[in-house]
């Protein structure tokens, strides 16, 4: 009897540690940068099992990754007045831990530089949706990224058309009637 309770007692425990196993994220794939005319957009795949990810930039004085945003809820990341090619990686993160890092990839000043064209006449908005539209000035086309929120540090909606094109089309939905909304439009070719 006393061997039944000990040998019971183990499978227990042992059932308990296989239970509280850490399950951190898998790696974000497809870490892409894109250089913005001073700025850098990261995208990369979603990572089902994360609520969130880490985005490090590489500080080359230093030799040491610098954390530049902490739980980004969405898998993409603007950054403003980047000045010189910089190196990034993302993680992806979950209440278990944080995933091995993506990358890292080099956000630098490549191809030419093009205009983008944004025309407020040719958009349709309607109390809940908008459609937005723009052109790019370069023959080959690029991809079109629309963010819209309710403060620029507040980009919440998210539409993006990868295909190469002159010409963008892209809808918002689930706006609210009444609220000011302010939008960034992004190409890369």
């Amino acid at each position: 009897m006393k061997f039944m309770r000990k040998l019971v007692y183990c499978l227990a425990g042992l059932i308990c540690s296989f239970s509280s196993i850490a399950a951190v994220p898998a790696m974000p794939e497809n870490l892409q940068p894109a250089w913005l005319f001073g700025a850098v957009r990261l995208t990369w795949d979603p990572v089902p099992e994360a609520p969130g990810y880490n985005v490090y930039s590489y500080d080359t004085n230093n030799a040491i990754w610098v954390q530049k945003a902490a739980n980004l809820d969405v898998p993409r990341y603007h950054e403003s007045y980047v000045d010189v090619p910089t190196i990034y990686s993302v993680t992806a993160v979950n209440a278990d831990g944080e995933s091995p890092p993506a990358g890292p990839v080099l956000a630098e000043q490549t191809g030419d530089w093009f205009a983008i064209s944004a025309d407020q006449r040719t958009w349709t908005i309607y109390d809940t949706v908008a459609i937005i539209e723009w052109t790019v000035d370069i023959s080959d086309g690029a991809d079109g990224t629309l963010e819209v929120g309710t403060s620029p540090t507040n980009l919440t909606s998210f539409a993006w058309d990868t295909n190469y094109a002159t010409l963008h089309r892209l809808t918002v939905t689930n706006l609210v009637p009444g609220t000011y909304y302010v939008g960034r439009i992004t190409s890369v070719a």
